[in-house]
């Protein structure tokens, strides 16, 4: 409760009349204590203005404001605060009088901006934590006290696992697959892709447990796409084919002994390309790729023996689309979730994003596109299941970052573009997010090295909506002439921290490494090392307008032959 007085001096002669700033008669303001988990930031700012204009067209007037904030950070202490303000703006503003058809005309509206009359906190104290951040069950992320106070130290080194660095020379060079960390039931990872010639499995600091290659009978190493567990402790990984087939399928043991090799092939009219697998609600598996020339996607649905069950395409009913090209895979409850880009020719906007939930006979349940026409682009390169059924997209917008928020109905619930701001024109690329288990998201991305410098990650920690409140961003030290790291992997681990895996090389060049790292979840922490220096950065956000466009979808077989992979395995420990 604020009570203020103003006094209005009124004249006949403009320049005698005036209003005279307010004063503060009584102020009084209490709070509960409020249940925090991590950030928040809640305020609220009702007011009133006073405009003494003569003949309503010109004269001076005044804002009045009630502030009252709470912020909470569970960093600090105290970890949160309640204050009420009070603001006052001083202006002037010039005018026309109404006028036939147009209105009024404002030639001027100037003013002080909001000055501060007072500022002070009524209450503050610690944070009480809920039941849901209190306690997580296993393998669900770091609980609220576990993600503040982490028992870890952070650290990055290079994996020993070779890969090809050509794709780090700009932000707007895609990888033929970006980099991947999957979790094994032993709470070890596997990391893959991003070019890397063999899968390999990590401890939690790093260490290489064993380290698989997959050869062609011509002495060609396969490359990975992703790797997905299977039902019964093991890990199926699907790779780029070195001949004319779709892809190649294998599935490993916890040991890296390969237990099942399987070369897949669809008809030539497709001229298949391979992108992504997942899970199926039970013990099978989906891989989905494109046939760019049928202007289709395809998926084919395996069971847990990795026999074909059935394989259809998957196409836009619009006539105009030209390119349907999936980019990633996940589940949301019984629903797979397709995601990727079209294109279609008379779009103005450029290629779409497009989104199809599929139910377990890969039926589409519904189907929706956005456009950005500022940025003739959206790229969906990640996709993880939120709460309520919605989905959180991270992708690059020619150059630009996005992260959004699409409901379990299709409909945006935000979508926002956090960049590096200061007149850096450098691309922004994120391709990968984890969301805390409270609230709170983390993406990871490349950014273009300013100068002669090359591709460098960022990480940047977001609130429940999007908006950005942290960023680090960090850069390799040369070691062994790397200097350029890019395509970062995400997963969030139990104990507060964020594993990262990225490709390392040379500016553009081959032969690069798989880098790992892992840092603090709540604000990116790894100190400076022989290897990495990190620096705290300011991430800002541009705007930019995203439209929703009408996708209608549908499925057709398609045949699918399968057969021995040919080539061999070297395993090694």
């Amino acid at each position: 409760n604020i009570k203020v007085t103003t006094k209005v001096v009124l004249s006949s002669k403009a320049k005698n009349s005036e209003i005279i700033p307010f004063e503060i008669e009584e102020v009084d303001a209490g709070a509960e204590t409020p249940e925090i988990d991590l950030y928040a930031e809640a305020s609220v700012k009702p007011g009133v203005r006073f405009t003494l204009a003569l003949y309503g067209v010109i004269g001076p007037y005044a804002t009045v404001s009630a502030v009252a904030a709470l912020r909470a950070n569970p960093l600090q202490n105290p970890c949160w605060e309640f204050a009420v303000g009070l603001e006052t703006q001083l202006g002037v503003v010039v005018k026309t009088p109404s006028l036939p058809v147009v209105g009024s005309v404002t030639f001027l509206d100037w003013s002080t901006g909001a000055l501060s009359l007072f500022d002070k906190t009524v209450a503050s104290g610690t944070c009480d934590v809920t039941a849901e951040g209190e306690s997580v069950p296993p393998g669900g992320g770091p609980s609220a006290t576990t993600l503040q106070k982490p028992p870890f130290t952070p650290w990055a080194k290079l994996l020993g696992a070779p890969a090809d660095g050509s794709d780090l020379e700009s932000v707007l060079a895609y990888p033929t697959g970006f980099p991947f960390l999957t979790p094994s039931i032993d709470g070890r990872y596997v990391a893959g892709g991003g070019g890397a010639q063999s899968l390999l499995k990590l401890d939690d600091v790093g260490t290489a447990l064993w380290s698989s290659q997959l050869v062609t009978t011509h002495d060609v190493a396969l490359r990975s796409l992703g790797s997905v567990p299977s039902a019964d402790a093991g890990l199926v990984t699907i790779f780029r084919p070195g001949d004319s087939s779709a892809f190649v399928l294998v599935k490993h043991s916890q040991s890296g002994a390969v237990e099942r090799a399987i070369s897949y092939s669809l008809p030539d009219d497709c001229g298949a390309t391979p992108k992504a697998i997942a899970r199926d609600a039970s013990s099978g598996f989906v891989v989905a790729g494109e046939c760019p020339s049928l202007r289709s996607a395809w998926l084919v649905h395996l069971g847990a023996d990795l026999t074909v069950l059935r394989a259809q395409t998957l196409s836009d009913d619009n006539p105009q689309t030209v390119r349907l090209t999936p980019t990633a895979l996940t589940r949301s409850g019984d629903e797979l979730v397709v995601v990727g880009d079209l294109v279609r020719t008379g779009e103005y906007a450029g290629a779409l994003a497009f989104i199809v939930r599929l139910d377990e006979q890969e039926v589409p349940q519904s189907s929706s596109s956005f456009a950005c026409p500022e940025r003739l682009s959206l790229y969906p390169s990640a996709v993880i299941p939120s709460s309520a059924g919605s989905l959180t997209l991270v992708g690059d917008a020619s150059g630009k970052g996005y992260v959004a928020r699409v409901r379990a109905d299709g409909s945006l619930g935000f979508v926002r573009f956090p960049n590096l701001g200061g007149g850096i024109a450098s691309g922004f690329a994120p391709n990968a997010v984890v969301e805390l288990p409270t609230t709170g998201l983390v993406i990871a991305a490349t950014v273009d090295g300013i100068g002669d410098t090359g591709t460098d990650l960022i990480l940047v920690g977001l609130d429940g909506n999007g908006r950005v409140q942290w960023g680090r961003e960090y850069v390799l030290q040369g070691q062994t002439g790397i200097r350029s790291v890019g395509w970062p992997s995400a997963r969030l681990t139990d104990d507060g921290g964020i594993l990262v895996s990225a490709t390392a090389a040379a500016d553009g060049q081959f032969p690069g490494e798989l880098l790992g790292m892992k840092v603090f979840a709540r604000d990116g922490t790894l100190e400076d090392g022989p290897l990495i220096s990190s620096t705290q950065i300011v991430p800002e956000e541009d705007q930019f307008a995203v439209e929703a466009r009408p996708l209608s979808t549908s499925t057709a077989e398609i045949v699918v032959s399968a057969r021995g992979f040919e080539g061999t395995d070297q395993l090694s420990r």
